[in-house]
């Protein structure tokens, strides 16, 4: 049995010494190979840039996906709502915000103060909205009915944000806009 050992290919320099072959993509000339070295900086170069850019945009503003709707237990006892949602609707133009009907009486006295409507605020930048393209008043109120009213959006939100609600002297903060 015979077993044939593989060589590498090697050529004779002017001294008599061997030289490796050429890598290929060089043009035959060894000297033009990268080292290792020179590799070993690229590919961390490349991993650098890589991990630099992902926290970038990570970092932008922090994403609203997935986080509970939160909620303020004064808010709801002194208005008798409970908001449930933001969403940025109509292509990014306007804004719907979704409440909860807890005590129908305070409920009414609060839709119907179409001159003072909650203000709609973005905690990524200093936007803010209380212009509000629809907030009927006159409804009966039933409670555990939801009701909803939209807000003009010129970016005041932007989805996967977090905005927060003010009204009448109370805030609801860290609302997830969906």
């Amino acid at each position: 049995m015979t077993i044939a050992l593989a060589s590498h290919p090697t050529s004779e320099g002017s001294d008599g010494s061997a030289t490796p072959p050429a890598e290929p993509g060089t043009g035959g000339d060894p000297s033009a190979a990268p080292s290792g070295r020179l590799r070993w900086l690229v590919a961390l170069a490349v991993v650098i840039v890589v991990a630099v850019g992902a926290l970038v945009v990570l970092t932008r503003h922090p994403s609203s996906a997935g986080a509970p709707m939160p909620s303020n237990a004064a808010m709801e006892q002194a208005f008798g709502v409970r908001f449930t949602r933001v969403a940025v609707v109509a292509d990014g133009g306007l804004v719907q915000v979704n409440y909860l009907c807890l005590d129908p009486s305070k409920a009414s006295e609060f839709q119907s103060d179409t001159a003072h409507p909650p203000v709609l605020a973005s905690e990524s930048r200093a936007a803010r909205t209380a212009v509000v393209a629809l907030m009927k008043k006159g409804h009966a109120m039933t409670a555990g009915q939801t009701y909803y009213f939209v807000y003009r959006n010129s970016g005041v939100v932007q989805r996967d944000e977090f905005a927060s609600l003010t009204y009448g002297g109370r805030t609801l903060a860290h609302i997830p806009v969906l």
